[in-house]
């Protein structure tokens, strides 16, 4: 039965992936401190849904479809049925317009990169982020300043209201 095949040697591929990133995922959650534990288990979480989908959801499809093989198996609702029936975009046709509006955007893009440069934060530059709130308001140059001499290097600047 060619479902059941198709289904049974794609499952070894479909696990050695998944199961070879939900390790990586592990191993960040476990050595991994602040952001790095965050974005581990959103991966763990991605991998067990992808897994899920791919696994179950797919084959009750492909199943249903085996047992009625005289049906048609239809992904679209009555609003997208025959959304795209007779569209024709001339593309091509278009194109060095669309090469003028893609340089356009690089230029801008690369002359904002210029200018402003990368606002790189914690989770690329390392450290630590905290939010602290006092109970009056604060002045950041010369809170920063303290930081820096007890810890050697510091970031400082108010977040909301003058005392954050």
């Amino acid at each position: 039965d060619a479902p059941r095949d198709g289904v049974s040697n794609a499952l070894s591929s479909i696990l050695d992936a998944n199961i070879t990133t939900a390790l990586t995922g592990l191993i960040l959650l476990v050595l991994g401190t602040g952001p790095i534990k965050g974005f581990a288990t959103t991966l763990l979480i991605g991998i067990a849904t992808s897994l899920f989908t791919a696994i179950f959801i797919t084959r009750l499809f492909i199943d249903n479809y085996a047992r009625n093989p005289k049906k048609n198996l239809e992904f679209s609702t009555g609003m997208t049925k025959n959304l795209f029936t007779n569209l024709t975009i001339p593309f091509l046709q278009k194109r060095k317009t669309f090469y003028v509006v893609s340089g356009i955007f690089i230029l801008v893009s690369l002359g904002s990169l210029l200018t402003q440069g990368l606002n790189q934060g914690v989770d690329f530059v390392g450290g630590r982020s905290y939010t602290i709130r006092f109970d009056q308001p604060v002045n950041p140059t010369e809170l920063e300043d303290d930081l820096i001499a007890e810890f050697g290097s510091a970031n400082a600047k108010t977040f909301g209201a003058a005392n954050q």
